[in-house]
């Protein structure tokens, strides 16, 4: 059995595919059932989809009491409450749940600027700095034919490859930075999103270049951290994307229907726009034209 956590939606239709074909079973794990949804799994009853549901009070009660929570009795239900029975969320709030106010803003950005403040403490300003433009996509490429993707974050945003290599080992080692093959990702998500709305912070532009400039499957990473941020440069890095990109035009956006769903989460307004403009003026025989590929991406 093969294990594959979180891989590329790009490549999940054709894993699985493959895997039909030559009779391996295969799990595959994905971080959220919106995530999930934007994959066509086809019609082969081999292929069975499950959805794992949050953890109730009770399970997430005995989550935070087995991972060392220090917190009073309403201190924990507030937690409980807020986490939603995501078991990472409870696990991360655990560790610093001393710092929690129930009376103080957003839960989750409590947390986070909790983490911010540990990783300072135990890695210092200059490599959280590091951590802070690697978190801009869910996963960066550093080796083999992947690190293209180092090279091209690390000259959209003025540093060199050697600044984030060398450091690799030491921020492992703190739990902050997860190596996975040819690939690094900051850790847990939660500081990952928060590292990253800093990071995008009035750089609409590099975010336009880092897009352009990076291979098919980096583009995907870096718009799966985007549709989790909303700022006025991630604003402004979708109306670059509709206006003038590679969104701009129904035919362009048929062209990379991929593309397309990689964004639904985060604009789907937009989205439904571009395609109610782009097939209401079609007749039906040009929308049967349409190849059966492209006709079931459109389908969610």
């Amino acid at each position: 059995v093969v294990v594959i956590d979180d891989p590329d939606t790009e490549v999940t239709e054709e894993l699985i595919t493959t895997t039909l074909a030559e009779g391996i079973k295969v799990i595959l794990t994905v971080s959220s059932s919106s995530a999930a949804n934007l994959v066509n799994y086809g019609k082969d009853s081999r292929v069975k989809v499950i959805t794992v549901s949050p953890l109730s009070d009770g399970e997430s009660r005995e989550l935070l009491q087995a991972a060392d929570a220090r917190v009073d009795y309403s201190m924990e239900s507030w937690v409980i409450d807020q986490a939603g029975g995501n078991p990472g969320v409870l696990i991360v709030a655990a560790t610093v749940g001393s710092t929690l106010r129930i009376e103080g803003r957003n839960f989750l950005a409590q947390v986070a600027s909790a983490l911010e403040e540990r990783a300072r403490e135990l890695i210092g300003d200059h490599r959280l700095d590091l951590l802070r433009d690697m978190s801009v996509m869910t996963a960066v490429g550093i080796g083999g034919q992947a690190a293209v993707e180092l090279e091209t974050v690390c000259a959209t945003f003025g540093r060199h490859p050697n600044d984030i290599l060398r450091e690799v080992r030491a921020l492992a080692d703190s739990g902050l930075l997860r190596v996975t093959g040819s690939y690094i990702e900051v850790v847990p998500p939660i500081f990952a999103n928060h590292l990253a709305h800093d990071a995008v912070a009035g750089r609409t532009a590099e975010l336009v270049r880092l897009f352009v400039a990076l291979p098919a499957l980096g583009r995907a990473r870096l718009l799966k951290r985007l549709r989790h941020l909303q700022t006025e440069a991630v604003g402004r890095f979708w109306d670059e994307l509709f206006q003038t990109g590679a969104l701009s035009t129904f035919a362009g956006a048929m062209a990379d229907v991929h593309l397309l769903r990689l964004v639904v989460p985060a604009v789907p307004e937009r989205v439904a726009g571009l395609l109610q403009e782009g097939l209401n003026p079609m007749p039906l025989e040009a929308r049967l034209g349409i190849s059966g590929t492209v006709r079931r991406e459109l389908v969610w």
